[in-house]
């Protein structure tokens, strides 16, 4: 995590990784924490735990119903998941290896720049 304040007319900025799940725990402990992900951030309603699996020798997951899917790819260094929802929304997220497990989070990067009066 990092957080930088200047004070005066300079702008403030934050970047924060935020914990999502553990690649290791899903399926498993960690489905909760997937689909409420899924759920409140991107607004995919139809995520449900039942319809969690890992293929590719565990380097996918598959959330899949029916008649949509969603797959989260790790990258062969183990430092990306690229997530690919079939309405072609795209979005990637960080790896972080702690503990031996593969934790992942979500960059999230906040400029505030102050309003100038001329």
């Amino acid at each position: 995590m990092c957080i930088c304040v200047y004070v005066g007319h300079f702008a403030f900025s934050a970047i924060l990784f935020v914990y999502l799940f553990s690649w290791d725990e899903i399926p498993g402990n960690n489905d909760e924490r997937i689909i409420k992900f899924l759920k409140d951030e991107l607004k995919i309603e139809w995520a449900k735990t039942e319809n969690i699996s890992k293929i590719d020798d565990g380097k996918t997951i598959i959330v899949s119903n029916k008649e949509k899917s969603l797959s989260l790819k790790l990258n062969d260094e183990k430092t990306k998941v690229n997530l690919k929802i079939d309405d072609c929304r795209v979005d990637e997220f960080t790896v972080k290896t702690e503990n031996g497990k593969l934790n992942i989070y979500l960059f999230v990067s906040h400029v505030y720049a102050p309003m100038l009066s001329i």
